[in-house]
């Protein structure tokens, strides 16, 4: 009988050995899921984000853009697209240098991105110096407002390079979403052309855009 007992015990200590040394591993096992599903939202978030403004970037947008335009279209809700363009930005470059004009890109980046503090707000960096918002919900007239509030908001920034105070403007193309600017393609379009009319009457400023066919060519922007 001390025999078998002896036997028992023995039995208990290495099962519950095993079950520590189980324990263990699932703890480590889990750990190493953990830390890899933390680098893969990690590098989920580096490659849809611009890095000099940690706003959108392009490719994200674009997808965002695509189901937003449809979730529009099933509810019957307005949708629009601003897309900016700071005024004169190779001059500031050329004036004041590249380190000054990132710094330029990053204030600008941080008076769109306290604009859209709705859920599916999305501000993006498009590409060099031009900007692009996507505003589910807001009709034309609601999008012109918060247009003119950005560009208002960037003429009062406070910039100096050394002890010069250096003035910064954007403009501003807006577009809504309708039957006919139904495509992101031709809703982006119809922002870009409305952004032209606001460049070539003078910059600083806010155009709405009309309907546009698809297809139809948007002139060059000059900065």
């Amino acid at each position: 009988m001390q025999a078998k007992q002896e036997a028992l015990d023995l039995q208990l200590r290495a099962n519950e050995v095993l079950e520590a040394r189980v324990y263990e591993r699932t703890r480590a096992l889990e750990e190493v899921r953990h830390g890899l599903e933390a680098a893969n939202a990690e590098l989920m978030r580096l490659s849809t984000t611009d890095s000099l403004t940690q706003l959108a970037n392009r490719r994200r947008f674009d997808r965002l853009l695509d189901e937003e335009i449809r979730r529009a279209r099933r509810a019957g809700s307005p949708l629009s697209v601003l897309l900016a363009d700071i005024d004169h930005f190779k001059r500031v470059n050329d004036s004041y240098g590249h380190p000054f004009g990132d710094e330029c890109l990053r204030q600008v980046a941080a008076v769109l991105a306290a604009h859209c503090q709705r859920a599916g707000d999305v501000a993006a960096r498009y590409g060099g110096e031009e900007f692009v918002v996507l505003l589910p919900g807001l009709d034309a007239e609601q999008a012109v407002a918060l247009a003119e509030s950005i560009r208002c908001t960037i003429a009062h920034l406070q910039l100096q390079h050394g002890e010069q105070p250096v003035a910064l403007t954007i403009s501003l193309g807006v577009a809504t979403l309708t039957p006919s600017l139904a495509a992101p393609a031709d809703l982006l379009a119809a922002a870009d052309a409305a952004l032209y009319q606001a460049k070539n009457a003078g910059r600083d400023q806010v155009a709405l855009a009309a309907e546009v066919n698809a297809g139809e060519q948007t002139p060059t922007l000059n900065a």
